[in-house]
């Protein structure tokens, strides 16, 4: 058995961070001196290493550092090259190493040297399921961090869903061995990874497919596990993702799929569980209502405004960030506020100021990045004033 020293933040509370890791490796290699067959004294190094390269502010210097962790993870290799455990040391070495670095060739390097050992790792033990999913995390994380390219991005979708399903195969055999609740969000995963195709396809027809095959891995997660609450507000994310995507083409589909958004999220605060999800089923619902109320055959805007505006206000009452959904509820207000400016001038004039209170909210926390529309504020502002 071997312990990994563990990472002190920053450094903070010790005088040289740095220096402390560079007598410890002169111990690590004093042992490897003795037994450079071993495999302890070498990752215990290569973690020295890869602290050395965090804390290190000379890019050049950190490189260097890192370099000599991954080199000690493949003597450990080297010498242990049947144990699946010791891949995946190194990949979760290039994975923290592309996370942080600021070269793109450099960082997707590191990327698909970490994939390559993962799946060495799962060469050496492909009936444990864990690696197929560290695998499938890795895939998303990089296409959903970094990658750029559309063709990509379908090829890592592709794999991620492969992994995934191959996690949830393994673990359907042999349920004793994993937790229910990380089992069960694959099928989340499984479901995100096939919108994202569906959005990426051009194919109309195949592009449908792959929404529709989102939606029954979802809901077979549902059906799983009862407690699996956040579900239904998942499955409501994509059919109001999947409404926008169609609504230029398709209105009364569109429209359609947002009913079904509705009657999942009101489903999940009937479940009373909004609070351990950070009431994100009232911040979708608001934004499903938000929709109904710009859609071309509504002719009744306020109704559905309101609505909105009182699940942001949940939202924003109870949740801990919630100077950050002022912004959304101002636009609610703001939008209120137009349709009433003709009927009941009052009335506008009350939603703008409640507007612009919770755009003031919003920017007091966040003033390097405002957003909302200045323009729209200050509309707001001056129609306060009449």
């Amino acid at each position: 058995m071997y312990y990994y020293l563990i990472r002190n933040g920053n450094g903070a509370g010790m005088a040289n961070p740095i220096e402390d890791c560079l007598k410890r490796i002169k111990n690590y290699s004093s042992v490897i001196n003795v037994n450079p067959h071993g495999t302890v004294a070498y990752k215990n190094r290569a973690k020295e290493y890869e602290n050395c390269a965090e804390y290190e502010k000379d890019e050049q210097k950190s490189e260097h550092y890192f370099k000599k962790a991954i080199k000690d993870y493949s003597a450990v290799i080297k010498n242990d090259f049947n144990n699946a455990d010791n891949y995946e040391l190194r990949a979760v070495a290039y994975k923290n190493r592309y996370i942080k670095e600021r070269d793109e060739k450099k960082a997707e390097e590191y990327f698909k040297k970490a994939i390559e050992d993962y799946t060495k790792a799962i060469q050496k033990d492909s009936g444990n399921a864990l690696r197929y999913n560290t695998r499938a995390v890795t895939y998303d994380e990089w296409r959903t961090q970094r990658e750029t390219d559309k063709d990509k991005n379908i090829q890592y979708c592709s794999k991620a869903i492969e992994d995934y399903e191959k996690f949830i195969e393994l673990y359907e055999a042999d349920t004793d061995k994993y937790k229910d609740e990380q089992f069960i969000f694959r099928y989340q995963n499984v479901a995100y990874n096939y919108c994202e195709l569906a959005c990426y396809t051009e194919d109309e027809e195949k592009s449908q497919e792959y929404f529709e095959k989102a939606i029954e891995f979802i809901t077979t997660g549902i059906e799983k596990e009862p407690k699996f609450y956040v579900g239904y507000w998942k499955r409501a994310d994509l059919y109001r993702v999947w409404s926008d995507k169609i609504k230029t083409k398709d209105a009364k589909k569109a429209h359609e799929y947002l009913e079904k958004a509705l009657e999942d999220l009101t489903n999940s605060i009937n479940e009373g569980k909004s609070e351990r999800f950070n009431y994100n089923d009232y911040l979708y619902r608001a934004m499903i209502y938000s929709s109904f109320a710009f859609e071309d055959e509504n002719k009744n805007p306020e109704e559905y405004l309101a609505k909105a505006i009182e699940d942001y206000s949940v939202v924003v009452e109870k949740s801990s960030d919630y100077a950050d959904f002022c912004a959304y509820r101002g636009s609610n207000y703001f939008n209120l506020a137009k349709s009433l400016e003709n009927t009941n001038i009052e009335k506008a004039k009350e939603f703008y100021k409640k507007a612009v209170d919770d755009w003031n909210t919003y920017e007091a926390q966040f003033s390097e990045k405002p957003d909302y529309d200045f323009a729209r504020k200050e509309y707001a502002e001056n129609f306060i004033k009449k």
